[in-house]
């Protein structure tokens, strides 16, 4: 214990409470902003989605009407299960924000059980991106303390590991909890921390779920600490605290220094492609090699990946011939493959591989070429830094290469325009309204100018997807 003798829950609990508007940098604001939009796009383009839909089914067997809105089928229901359906929503289909220092995935576990309890409690705009914005700071500061051994050596999904305190952090903040009873309900959310990542390596949709449970597990922690539940405040440092059960390497400090100063989340990347992270900068450098040249699949011997260690491990273990979407998404020869074939790896290019089996002959020729080892470079710089080298091989010994940072991080930014437009892709493309489109983006641009969350609740009950 440090710090005038206050444990790190203490002080987060403190800092979330007290943090006001007029303390946080404009950009940190526009940041936040940024994630709410992409993640509430998420949510509603995903809400049809069989893992969606078998979160749904189960929400509304347990719960009668309430106020808060089941994201894309006009319905509503409890704070916290809405909390569930619609966290597992926004992680649906590998296009929701991450945090590359912690490796989580902060707007969804955020966003999610912000808007619930703000249709419960009727909490202002501002209130609401606040409230996501601290949740995102606090779980993105506890993921890098816990360093990347969380997912590397122990194996556990950053997203449902440190989701829990995003989720009760927002929910103790809007519902309006004391300091001591934050702190309670802090560390009654660690023991909602979990969820492996054993779906890189044999399959299954549950890995959508690891959002949705963590969502609703903030908002059940502050609600049990509010009805008199308690747990200890060393929860986050002490000797069986969450850092040392989840990591090999803690560093507990990380998680207060610098709190309310340095912004974790200034370094939130937004998504351009559906599928890991991990793919993203090989994409980007498979990107630069077809801008500069035309390159036919039919040329191409060999694919060569340099990435880090993780990769090799997360996104090297489904191989090239994946049978299922998540697979797919969670296959570097596969995606990269996506990529060479031009069939691009933007959601509906996903979909489209699922309806036809993961058959296409060219892209499963290209797959079978691809290989990934770690590269000195790319792995020094992670996790700081999503880089990739990839090498083509032609069939007549001519060689291309490229160097690439993940697009959406620090290193190669999506502008707040890129996002609106990737928003309203994946809208429309989903068969959502325009207008409800339009209004939703306006509706973020100006949330701090609205009192209560009507406007937005009348959006999520209307902005349905189509089915395809």
């Amino acid at each position: 214990m440090s710090n005038a003798g206050r444990t790190i829950a203490e002080e987060l609990s403190e800092f979330a409470l007290n943090l006001r508007a007029q303390d946080v940098p404009a950009g940190v604001i526009a940041k936040a902003k940024i994630s709410l939009l992409d993640q509430l796009a998420a949510q509603i383009a995903c809400a049809d989605f069989p893992s969606s839909n078998a979160v749904q089914r189960y929400a509304f067997s347990l719960s009668a009407p309430g106020p808060s809105s089941v994201v894309g089928t006009g319905r509503k229901t409890d704070a916290e299960l809405a909390a569930l359906t619609n966290g597992t929503a926004g992680h649906g289909f590998e296009i929701d924000d991450y945090h590359p220092r912690s490796l989580a995935h902060p707007g969804v576990v955020a966003a999610a059980p912000a808007v619930a309890v703000a249709e419960e409690v009727g909490a202002s705009g501002t209130e609401i991106i606040l409230a996501m914005l601290l949740g995102m700071e606090v779980s993105s500061r506890i993921g890098v303390a816990g360093t990347s051994s969380i997912i590397y050596e122990r194996g556990f999904h950053p997203v449902s590991a440190v989701g829990p305190f995003a989720s009760v952090i927002v929910a103790g903040r809007l519902l309006g909890l004391s300091a001591p009873l934050l702190v309670n309900a802090i560390s009654i959310a660690a023991s909602h921390a979990g969820g492996t990542t054993e779906y890189s390596q044999s399959g299954g949709n549950v890995k959508r779920l690891h959002a949705g449970i963590a969502c609703a597990a903030g908002v059940r922690s502050a609600r049990l600490a509010r009805a008199g539940l308690t747990g200890p405040a060393t929860i986050i440092e002490g000797r069986r605290g969450f850092l040392s059960a989840f990591s090999s390497r803690p560093d507990a400090e990380l998680v207060r220094e610098g709190l309310g100063v340095n912004w974790e989340v200034e370094g939130l990347a937004i998504k351009p492609y559906s599928c890991c992270a991990m793919i993203h900068a090989p994409i980007g450098a498979i990107r630069q090699i077809l801008d500069a040249e035309e390159i036919r699949p039919s040329d191409i011997a060999k694919v060569h990946v340099s990435s880090n260690r993780l990769a090799k491990v997360h996104v090297g273990s489904v191989g090239p011939r994946p049978t299922t979407v998540e697979g797919a998404q969670f296959s570097m020869e596969f995606s990269v493959a996506l990529a060479l074939a031009g069939r691009g790896n933007d959601p509906a290019a996903y979909l489209e591989a699922q309806r036809t089996n993961f058959e296409d002959p060219i892209v499963r020729s290209i797959a079978e070429r691809v290989e990934l080892d770690v590269g000195e470079e790319p792995d020094a710089a992670f996790p700081e830094h999503f880089m990739a080298d990839v090498e083509l091989q032609m069939k007549d010994g001519r060689k291309r290469h490229a160097r690439a940072y993940a697009k959406g991080t620090e290193d190669d930014p999506m502008s707040g325009e890129e996002t609106e437009e990737k928003v309203r892709a994946m809208l429309i493309g989903r068969g959502v309204e325009r207008d409800l489109v339009e209004q939703l983006i306006i509706f973020i641009g100006r949330i701090e100018s609205f009192e209560d969350p009507s406007h937005l609740t009348y959006i999520l009950q209307y902005a349905v997807p189509r089915s395809d």
